[in-house]
């Protein structure tokens, strides 16, 4: 199997002050798209009728209205064409992470200074990523993240928060190589570092749990170094395996997006 979808920090960095692509996996029913992006204005009301969007801020702050219905602008003067009306005001600040649902009006209504966000875009039958709008404050995300705790959880898609530790601290260290057959994995490393290896093939696959295959080891699969910052998506069917804690962190923590396809 081909390998995961790897992009380092500093790609990563580039993009979240300036907006830019980061991983772009088109060919699957998901077709999801990962980018950073970056705004020191407000912006126009959008509607994706078939992308759910998920915004993870990294920086500085905004007022967002999301939901309700997408109506002309009642003002003359004003410098857009449509506003929201019943939406929800959501002042996003760093660590803050925000679920649109498809066919969702949103707008940034005010940006002080900057924003700075992660946006993963997906496809995904209706009602599968939820139908409302979905707020998770930065606290809430934290302790998540902390506690290898559910952040949002819909029939297609669910955010969690994920730690891993070497041989040394068994209790969170997960060895076996595995596949999910139905399911993509994108991983964004939090803090800690690990050496992940996708691609290739598992040698003695079983089935070890709900849409899980697991094995020995993975032979002719590619090697990437995550560590803080860096992105990773593992398109479903494909191996993918946590060999090794580099010293002095030893752990690996990290942000899951799991799409069921």
């Amino acid at each position: 199997m081909p390998a995961g979808i790897y992009t380092n920090h500093e790609k990563v960095a580039a993009a979240l002050a300036k907006g830019g692509p980061l991983i772009d996996n088109p060919n699957t029913p998901a077709a999801i798209k990962v980018s950073g992006s970056h705004r020191d204005k407000a912006g126009a009301v959008e509607v994706h009728e078939k992308e759910t969007d998920i915004f993870y801020v990294s920086d500085g702050e905004a007022t967002l209205i999301a939901g309700g219905t997408r109506v002309k602008a009642k003002n003359a003067a004003a410098n857009h064409q449509y506003d929201v009306e019943g939406g929800k005001n959501f002042h996003l600040t760093k660590g803050d992470i925000m679920v649109i649902p498809a066919g969702s009006p949103h707008w940034f209504k005010e940006v002080p200074k900057s924003i700075s966000y992660h946006l993963v875009k997906l496809t995904t039958p209706a009602g599968g990523t939820g139908t409302d709008v979905t707020y998770v404050d930065h606290d809430k995300v934290a302790a998540a993240l902390n506690s290898k705790g559910e952040i949002f959880s819909a029939p297609k898609l669910r955010l969690s928060g994920g730690y891993r530790t070497g041989p040394d601290q068994p209790a969170n260290y997960g060895a076996d190589p595995e596949v999910h057959p139905t399911s993509i994995d994108i991983f964004y490393c939090i803090d800690g570092t690990a050496t992940v290896v996708t691609g290739g093939k598992i040698v003695g696959m079983k089935e070890s749990g709900d849409n899980r295959m697991a094995g020995a080891k993975v032979e002719q699969g590619r090697a990437d170094h995550m560590t803080k910052g860096d992105w990773l998506l593992v398109p479903s069917g494909t191996p993918h395996w946590h060999t090794e804690y580099p010293k002095p962190f030893g752990f690996y923590r990290y942000l899951l997006v799991k799409v069921q396809e």
